[in-house]
C-alpha cells in the first residue's frame, strides 16, 4: 500500500511540475517587468519567485517551477532553472545555469553564467568567472565587468564594459566597445570597434566584410582576418529568417520536451534511470559500437524495403521507431555528458547540465566537428538503448524458460507424486492381499491340525478301551 501510495504522489508531482513549466516556457508573459520595485516582496511559493532586498535565500533555485525569477536580495546558492524571465539585481553567490527568453543582471554573480536566453542584457553588472551565452541577442553596458572568459554565440551583439579574460563571438553582427585584457576571436558578417575598444591582446576575427573601426579603438596586438573554420549565421531575408528562427525553436524546445520526459522518468523509476546512467557509463565503447552497427543496419533496411511496395509500410513504422528512438537516445547520452561535471546521484541535475552541453554543440565554431561530435553522442545513445533493450529482452526470455522448467518440473513432481501414491496404494493392496491370504492360510491350517488332533486322540482313546472280542473272551473263560 506504501509503495503504491508513493508512485501515486510521484505521478501526480510529476504531472503537476510538467504542467507548471511547460506554459512557463512556451506561453508565460514576462511579469518581472511590471513589478514595482518598491512594491516588491518575498516570495518563494508560488510560480513567481521574488526575493526582496533586505532577505537572504539560503538555497540553491534547481528546476523550481518558477515562471519568472525576480531577485534584489541574496541567493546562497546556484540558480539552475528553466523559465520565461529572470531578473537579477542582488547578489547570487553560485552560477546561473537556465534557459529563458530574457535574462537581465544588474547585480553579482560570484560564479559563472551559462544559458540560452533569446535576449541578455547586463548592465552594471558583476560576474566573477565566465560568461557563456547562446542566443538571439547580447547587450551589455559600460559598468559591466566580467573577470573570465566571455564566450557569446549570438545574431546581434554589444560588448562594453570590461572583460579580464579571452572573448570569443560569433554572430551576425558584432560590436566591441571595451575593454578586454585577453586576446579576441570573432567570427561574423559585420565586426565594428567603437571608440572605447581597447584590446590588450590580439584580434582574429572571420567575416567577409572589412573591420569598422574609428580612430580612438585601439588594438595591442596583430590584427588578422583569416578562416577560424566558424559557423557564421548568414543575412537572410525575413522568410528564411523565420523559418531559420522556428527550427532553432523547435530544437530547443525539442530538448526541453526530453528534458522534461527525463525528470518525469527519474522521479517515476529512480533505481532504472541510476542503472541506465550506470550501464551507459561503463559501457561508453560498447554502445557506440552498437549504436552505429544499429544505425547502418536500420538506414540501408530503411532504403530497401522503400523501393518495395509491399514493403513500403514497414519502412515508414521502421522510420519513425527508428525516429523514436534517437528522440529517447538523449536521455542516456545527457546523463553521461551531465556526469562529467556533477558527481554523485542526483539525476536531474546532471540531465540540465546534460542537455546544456548537447545544446552547446550547435553552436561550436567548427560546425563539421560539431557534427562529428553530435552524431556520436547519439550514437552511444542509441547503442545504450539498444543493448538495455536487449539485455531486457534477454532477461526475460531466460525468466521464462526458468519459469516453464520449473512448472515443467513441478507439474512432473505432481505426476510423480500421483504415480508414487498409486504405487503405494498397489503396494499396500497387494500387502494387504497377501497377508489375508497369509491369514487364511494359517486358518486352514489351524483347522487341518486341530482335525488331525482329534483323530489322534480318538486313535489313543480306541487303544486305551479294551476289545469286546478279548473281554468276550475273558468273561467266557471266567465262566468255564
Amino acid at each position: 500500500m506504501r509503495e503504491k501510495r508513493k508512485n501515486k504522489i510521484r505521478i501526480i508531482f510529476s504531472f503537476a511540475l510538467i504542467l507548471l513549466l511547460i506554459p512557463s516556457i512556451i506561453f508565460g508573459a514576462n511579469i518581472g517587468n511590471s513589478v514595482k520595485k518598491e512594491e516588491l516582496k518575498t516570495n518563494t511559493e508560488g510560480t513567481v519567485f521574488t526575493l526582496n532586498k533586505k532577505d537572504t535565500y539560503n538555497k540553491s533555485i534547481f528546476m523550481g517551477t518558477y515562471t519568472n525569477i525576480l531577485s534584489e536580495g541574496k541567493i546562497n546558492g546556484s540558480v539552475i532553472t528553466a523559465s520565461t524571465s529572470i531578473n537579477n539585481s542582488g547578489h547570487i553567490s553560485g552560477s546561473v545555469i537556465s534557459i529563458a527568453p530574457n535574462f537581465t543582471n544588474s547585480g553579482v554573480i560570484n560564479k559563472s553564467v551559462i544559458g540560452f536566453y533569446s535576449n541578455m542584457y547586463l548592465n552594471d553588472s558583476h560576474i566573477k568567472k565566465d560568461l557563456i551565452c547562446y542566443g538571439n541577442k547580447v547587450i551589455t553596458n559600460e559598468k559591466t565587468v566580467v573577470n573570465g572568459d566571455v564566450n557569446l554565440y549570438a545574431d546581434d551583439v554589444l560588448l562594453k564594459g570590461k572583460v579580464d579574460g579571452d572573448v570569443l563571438v560569433v554572430g551576425k553582427s558584432v560590436t566591441i566597445n571595451g575593454f578586454i585584457k585577453g586576446d579576441v576571436r570573432v567570427g561574423c558578417n559585420e565586426l565594428v570597434l567603437g571608440r572605447d575598444a581597447r584590446i590588450n591582446g590580439s584580434l582574429t576575427y572571420e567575416s567577409p566584410n572589412p573591420i569598422v573601426k574609428t580612430d580612438q579603438s585601439k588594438v595591442v596586438g596583430n590584427i588578422k582576418n583569416e578562416d577560424l573554420g566558424f559557423k557564421i549565421p548568414s543575412v537572410q531575408n525575413e522568410e528564411e529568417s523565420a523559418l531559420a528562427g522556428f527550427i532553432s525553436y523547435y530544437g530547443i524546445l525539442n530538448k526541453i520536451s526530453i528534458l522534461l520526459i527525463a525528470i518525469l522518468l527519474f522521479k517515476l523509476f529512480p533505481m532504472s534511470a541510476l542503472k541506465v546512467e550506470l550501464f551507459t557509463r561503463r559501457n561508453v565503447f560498447k554502445c557506440l559500437s552498437v549504436g552505429a552497427m544499429t544505425m547502418l543496419f536500420i538506414i540501408p533496411v530503411i532504403f530497401i524495403l522503400l523501393i518495395t511496395v509491399v514493403g513500403m509500410p514497414v519502412a515508414l513504422h521502421i522510420a519513425s521507431l527508428y525516429f523514436d528512438l534517437t528522440y529517447i537516445a538523449t536521455i542516456p547520452t545527457a546523463l553521461v555528458l551531465g556526469g562529467l561535471f556533477i558527481k554523485g546521484q542526483n539525476l536531474s541535475s546532471k540531465m540540465l547540465t546534460g542537455i546544456f552541453v548537447i545544446l552547446a554543440l550547435d553552436f561550436l565554431p567548427s560546425s563539421f566537428f560539431s557534427s562529428v561530435i553530435t552524431l556520436i553522442a547519439n550514437l552511444i545513445g542509441i547503442g545504450s538503448i539498444v543493448m538495455l533493450i536487449s539485455l531486457y529482452l534477454r532477461f526475460q526470455i531466460k525468466r521464462e524458460k526458468t519459469e516453464y522448467v520449473t512448472l515443467m518440473s513441478i507439474n512432473n513432481s505432481k505426476e510423480d507424486i500421483i504415480r508414487t501414491k498409486q504405487k503405494f496404494e498397489q503396494m499396500k493392496s497387494q500387502k494387504f492381499e497377501a497377508a489375508m491370504r497369509q491369514k487364511e492360510n494359517e486358518s486352514n491350517s489351524d483347522e487341518v491340525n486341530a482335525a488331525d488332533e482329534t483323530d489322534d486322540e480318538n486313535n489313543i482313546n480306541r487303544s486305551k478301551e479294551p476289545n469286546q472280542d478279548e473281554i468276550d473272551n475273558k468273561e467266557d473263560d471266567t465262566d468255564e
